[in-house]
């Protein structure tokens, strides 16, 4: 993974070790410390090892550094290995730009080699006199590098003066296992600001990729704070990214504008959910925190103005006493929406097939202190703004996803306390998304309170092999602290969860996800591993997810006549949730799975209507075969 790696100075991290040595050499010790995250192809200043290096009496020159590249799955996954210098300054040194290196002083660049590699420093440098002094050995990833394998090194030796001191257990525990992309994107510091937080990501139709975030200038902290709501746009599967395009801006604390959601619309404008103004706890009915809506129709160049209690916001339709609403929203101080990614209805059918290409995010209300989760929702494009009944109490950011019968799901970060409040919350919605069904929790979802996605990956609905749903939290080891991102896995529309991989070995926070237009899968997190935010894009297959147990298969694109029968032959459709034959006489007819397992065989006369649960089948009715989904 790109990140600024921080080391401790007074207490090593678990993977640091030290290497006590005499202290005629100058050197009195070295503290080894590996980076343990993800990295990405064709990254170039990815750090593998650190060295904080101890001097007590006179200054050394360092002049090389042994290593090896043991742990490595293939060596020609490193394009170049660099060492560097971030020289003593305690409050800058211990940390390593992996944007672009930054400050740091190159040391030397060599060609990956099996075996002791012995990295002559084309730049010596000076190891402070009684000081601490880091360098660095850092990975250029290769473009072909795979996904999947890992890069990893070991310390082997210092050169400084007239003597190599051999350094022990120079190989802590990890490895840097290869995505196929991870692009840091935001670092504390950029563009003037103090920090970028709460990422929110959708993908267009045309395969671009459109990102928001708050672009927070005084201090991490939420409203009320100056705080602009940025986008960037990729329009290469996120391995480039253009400039900043503001969404909403702000010129100081009072107008702040943050927690951003985005979806895309049926007319494919781009929605923009947010709140401004006052913050959460200081809102009141006279002096509100405000909920917005703005959109782009240039596929997130330009965005249209907001003002409170003007153009784009909706705060009155969502609480107060003029909302028209239940007792909690009526009575309600405060709310805001689950920032992230929102979502548009694609699969209803029924009785409610006419609620497809509506928009929907889910906001939270405050009424004495607990907050309230409903859904606002679109029928018009994000013209006019409706609320549904309420979802979950003591909730906090929510998310929705829709399931292969088109059952909404929302999966619900719980606050207060109680029973279970280590699980994750969810609730269901069968009239899509006006009511909802009674509050539960996942006993296999032990998270921290947190931000998180939630992805309707693959559909039986979609002519997919199998439902996948995706989730990505961090997870909870003890820790009340927010860490260790991942992305979990159902197969059975998440009713039950199995945690598959892992992002970030350390604190990390806020995650939102997209599936790209190939299959993969792409991740826009927070890194919190070094005191401050840093944010990343990553993409990366189901076969990675998975370790190999499960492969991404793009479904049939409809109905494929794989042999024509004759003349009198049947012909064969799919209808919603049937599959419909006509024959001018007796035939025998089977139907089976994509794997070919035999669903259903019958023999039928002239036409029948057999139904089916939606997914992709072959249909074999007499002398004609066709592929077909049912929907």
């Amino acid at each position: 993974m790109k990140q600024k790696l921080h080391i401790p100075i007074l207490l090593l991290s678990l993977c640091s070790l030290f290497c006590t040595l005499p202290a005629s050499a100058g050197i009195s010790s070295v503290s080894v410390t590996q980076n343990a995250n993800c990295t990405g192809r064709g990254n170039q200043y990815e750090p593998i090892l650190s060295a904080l290096i101890t001097v007590t009496g006179d200054a050394a020159e360092l002049t090389s550094v042994d290593i090896t590249l043991d742990g490595t799955t293939d060596i020609n996954d490193y394009e170049k290995v660099k060492i560097y210098s971030t020289g003593s300054d305690m409050l800058k040194s211990p940390t390593f730009d992996d944007k672009d290196g930054g400050d740091a002083v190159l040391l030397g660049e060599y060609e990956p080699q099996s075996g002791t590699m012995s990295c002559k420093l084309t730049t010596p440098v000076t190891l402070e006199a009684s000081g601490f002094n880091f360098i660095w050995v850092v990975a250029a990833v290769s473009e072909d590098a795979k996904e999947g394998n890992k890069l990893d090194a070991t310390l082997v030796s210092l050169t400084a003066g007239d003597e190599t001191i051999a350094v022990s257990n120079g190989n802590p525990d990890g490895s840097r296992e290869i995505l196929m992309i991870r692009k840091l994107l935001y670092s504390p510091g950029d563009n003037g600001s103090t920090a970028y937080r709460i990422p929110a990501m959708v993908i267009l139709p045309n395969g671009n990729i459109v990102t928001a975030i708050d672009r927070r200038w005084d201090s991490e902290a939420d409203l009320a704070n100056r705080i602009d709501i940025i986008a960037r746009i990729s329009e290469d599967g996120g391995y480039t990214w253009s400039e900043e395009y503001p969404i909403a801006t702000a010129s100081d604390a009072k107008n702040g504008r943050g927690d951003c959601a985005l979806v895309v619309a049926p007319n494919g404008d781009i929605i923009a959910a947010f709140v401004g103004g006052n913050g959460l706890v200081a809102s009141s009915v006279n002096d509100p925190i405000s909920s917005f809506i703005s959109r782009s129709s240039d596929g997130g160049k330009t965005w249209t103005p907001v003002e409170e209690g003007g153009q784009g916001d909706i705060t009155s339709q969502i609480w107060g006493p003029d909302c028209n609403g239940d007792a909690t929203r009526l009575a309600g101080t405060a709310a805001f929406f689950g920032s992230g990614r929102g979502l548009c209805l694609s699969r209803q059918r029924g009785e409610n097939a006419d609620k497809n290409g509506r928009i929907m995010f889910v906001t939270a209300v405050r009424n004495n202190g607990i907050l309230y989760n409903y859904a606002v929702y679109s029928d018009d494009n994000g013209l006019t703004w409706k609320v549904s009944e309420q979802a979950y109490s003591n909730g906090d950011e929510s998310k929705v996803a829709e399931l292969n019968d088109g059952t909404i799901l929302m999966s619900v970060r719980r606050t207060g306390s109680g029973a279970n409040q280590n699980e994750r919350g969810y609730v269901t919605s069968t009239d899509g998304g006006e009511t909802w069904s009674e509050e539960a929790t996942w006993s296999d979802l032990k998270v921290n309170a947190c931000n998180g996605d939630i992805l309707e990956y693959t559909t039986l609905f979609e002519g997919y092999d199998k439902n996948r749903t995706l989730h990505s939290l961090p997870i909870n080891d003890g820790s009340k602290s927010r860490a260790k991102v991942s992305i979990y896995l159902s197969y059975d529309e998440g009713k039950t969860w199995t945690r598959k991989k892992q992002l970030f070995s350390g604190n990390s926070a806020y995650s939102t996800m997209i599936k790209l237009p190939d299959g993969t899968i792409g991740v826009y997190a927070e890194d919190q591993q070094g005191g401050t935010t840093k944010n990343y894009f990553m993409r990366f297959s189901l076969a990675w997810l998975t370790d190999g147990e499960d492969i991404y298969t793009a479904p049939p694109a409809g109905v494929e006549e794989i042999q024509a029968g004759d003349d009198t032959a049947a012909t064969i459709n799919a209808g919603e949730g049937r599959i419909e034959i006509t024959s001018p006489e007796t035939i025998a007819i089977a139907i089976y799975d994509i794997d070919g397992t035999t669903v259903k065989s019958l023999d039928a006369s002239q036409s029948c209507s057999i139904a089916i649960e939606p997914g992709s089948y072959i249909v074999k009715a007499g002398d004609t075969v066709k592929k077909l989904i049912v929907k």
